[in-house]
């Protein structure tokens, strides 16, 4: 077989099921921090000639799985496989893709650079925050769109949908949640917000009849919980019965997943596995995208 692949130590499980059903063969990488938390990796597994993938997560610890991501593909190219293909499930330092005020880093721009340089043949990524970070990159990518999974999901889960919505917390994720109701043919909801700052959210306007009916939130992570909450307290405000929040990103900083434990009006919190969970709470419902991104690598 030619073909292999690799994964960093944030989400091996996920790597594991992308091998599977893309039907390739898994390698082994030595990872371990020396006294002084310097990382070591060594590649235990010859890939000269081999098309390599290379599938890492760089949520909750940023600094330190990126850092193990550069270093793995280092020591992949000094071992002349035939190619490298990344794919990156969570793009990390994602939301400074602008600057807003003078002195600031663009740190989207730098992570992509920093990727670039590399040289690795192709850069999947997996539901970017915003599509300008595509634009950083100057090497090929590919950005793999997960809805199809969201719509199979919910498809399954409703077969009756006379009472059902779709909306989105933010105008960002408006566009996929549009798409959603669309799929499922039902209705959708505007949500205008506004963020006085970097992890505060007020919702502004409402547009749309929600009034007894479930609700599908949709937007492309759960970071601190507060576009979620405050999405999900002003629908209840309007009559909204239940609440299902899906996101393919599931970050859950500080207390986020209590908080959303003990909202009621919250039924079901649906996230991908592009993000390995640690901390499994009754609602929280994890399906997964090695389907998709394995026929992406196919």
């Amino acid at each position: 077989m030619n073909k292999i692949i690799f994964s960093g130590s944030a989400n091996p499980a996920l790597s594991i099921k992308i091998a599977k059903k893309a039907k390739i063969e898994i390698g082994q990488i030595e990872l371990k921090q020396f006294s002084d938390a310097e990382i070591y990796a060594r590649v235990t597994k010859n890939v000269k000639n081999k098309e390599v993938n290379l599938v890492q997560s760089c949520a909750h610890r940023p600094n330190h799985y990126f850092m193990e991501l550069l270093i793995i593909i280092d020591a992949i190219k000094r071992m002349k496989p035939k190619k490298i293909f990344l794919v990156l499930t969570f793009f990390p330092y994602r939301r400074q893709e602008r600057i807003l005020f003078p002195g600031e880093s663009l740190t989207a721009e730098l992570i992509a650079k920093l990727i670039s340089r590399t040289k690795v043949n192709k850069v999947f990524l997996v539901e970017l925050h915003v599509d300008i970070i595509e634009k950083f990159f100057t090497l090929p990518i590919k950005h793999i769109h997960t809805l199809p999974v969201f719509i199979n999901y919910f498809q399954q889960k409703f077969s009756k949908t006379a009472d059902l919505s779709v909306a989105a917390p933010d105008l960002g994720a408006s566009a996929k949640a549009q798409e959603l109701a669309k799929a499922l043919q039902v209705p959708y909801i505007k949500i205008r917000k506004e963020r006085p700052s970097h992890e505060k959210v007020k919702i502004k306007k409402l547009e749309g009849n929600v009034k007894n009916r479930r609700i599908i939130l949709l937007d492309d992570e759960i970071n601190t919980g507060s576009t979620i909450i405050k999405a999900s307290e002003e629908l209840k405000k309007n009559g909204a019965r239940d609440i299902y929040a899906a996101a393919t990103h599931g970050i859950f900083s500080k207390n986020c997943l209590n908080q959303l434990q003990k909202l009621k009006i919250i039924k079901e919190i649906v996230v991908t596995d592009t993000i390995r969970q640690v901390k499994i709470i009754k609602k929280l419902k994890v399906i997964s995208v090695a389907d998709i991104i394995s026929k992406n690598l196919n």
